[in-house]
């Protein structure tokens, strides 16, 4: 494969986000960032804060942090500009994944809501015409596919109200 000289990638291209991945990458690290959001914290501070008992473990996380946080004027660790971007982006990636469970959570209540409803049909179906007396051999057979029907037109509607519900509900 012959690579154009325009398309030569830069050598430096990505070792920002590198770095920032990097310290992001360590739940202790994320912690650090979140406890020095509003306020700032000295060193012994921040060990007890997050109940960290070896100042030198204390020190490695602090240290990949080296570009988002920095020393105040008194000596305590505060939040650079770089690690406020950075609390906005994993506060960003939350979001995104909590939308995500509510919505698999959402998605699963609304499969298991249609199937009870269509379950309850079906049972109704097949006990009707035993109280009625007008049993046939067709009569799973009827009841099967009008409890899918059913279903089939439950789903949807279901949703939508779920969705007003909801929407209703936020507001």
């Amino acid at each position: 494969m012959v690579i154009d000289s325009s398309e030569k990638i830069d050598s430096s291209e990505g070792k920002i986000e590198a770095v920032l991945f990097e310290a992001i990458s360590h739940p202790t690290r994320i912690k650090i960032l979140f406890s020095l959001e509003k306020k700032s914290h000295g060193f012994a501070d921040l060990k007890r804060k997050l109940g960290i008992t070896s100042s030198g473990n204390l020190q490695h996380h602090i240290s990949k942090l080296a570009t988002l946080i920095r020393l105040d004027n008194s000596g305590d660790y505060i939040l650079s500009d770089q690690g406020r971007d950075a609390l906005v982006t994993i506060k960003s990636l939350r979001n995104v994944q909590n939308h995500q469970n509510n919505t698999n959570q959402y998605t699963t209540d609304r499969k298991i809501t249609t199937f009870g409803a269509a379950l309850s049909f079906y049972v109704v179906q097949m006990n009707m015409p035993f109280v009625f007396g007008n049993v046939d051999q067709l009569t799973p057979i009827t009841a099967l596919i009008s409890s899918l029907v059913f279903a089939v037109v439950f789903y949807p509607i279901y949703g939508f109200f779920e969705s007003r519900r909801m929407n209703k509900s936020k507001e």
